[in-house]
């Protein structure tokens, strides 16, 4: 089950709709995904990639990311590249081959992963730049989703 991630800010900066983790449709988004990086549409590298190696799976997970330079904060899916014994499922950090490269849609920086940790019981908050003010706010788990 993923979960919800609020971003909240001194500044009045609210947003508590942002997607971390895979949901029960990982394994039909992951199909999708892998189709999408075989047509070329995240790339000719990774297209390439992907066909280069029968073992290679596409992540379908998703991630919150950070614009080092407009602090811009999305949620995207992840699209790393791992091995892994078990199909359709989200791979253990250790399982990811390739890390995917994501790019602000405003600005076109390179993004920064932000993570967060994926236990249930787990209940962490983490300092991210505001993307309203450029202060200290505070990202936290809120919530689930299917």
């Amino acid at each position: 089950m993923g979960r919800l991630v609020m971003v909240k800010c001194r500044c009045g900066f609210i947003k508590d709709d942002y997607r971390y983790g895979f949901t029960a449709g990982y394994s039909e988004t992951q199909k999708h995904l892998t189709a999408l990086v075989r047509s070329g549409r995240y790339g000719n590298v990774w297209k390439e990639r992907l066909a280069s190696d029968d073992e290679l799976l596409v992540d379908a997970a998703w991630a919150i990311y950070q614009c080092t330079c407009c602090q811009r904060i999305y949620d995207e899916y992840s699209l790393d590249l791992y091995k892994s014994g078990q199909k359709y499922y989200a791979p253990s950090p250790e399982d990811v081959i390739y890390q995917y490269r994501h790019f602000c849609p405003k600005c076109q920086k390179r993004m920064e992963r932000i993570e967060l940790g994926g236990n249930k019981s787990d209940k962490p908050e983490k300092s991210v730049i505001c993307p309203k003010c450029g202060d200290i706010a505070t990202i936290s788990f809120c919530g689930f989703m299917d």
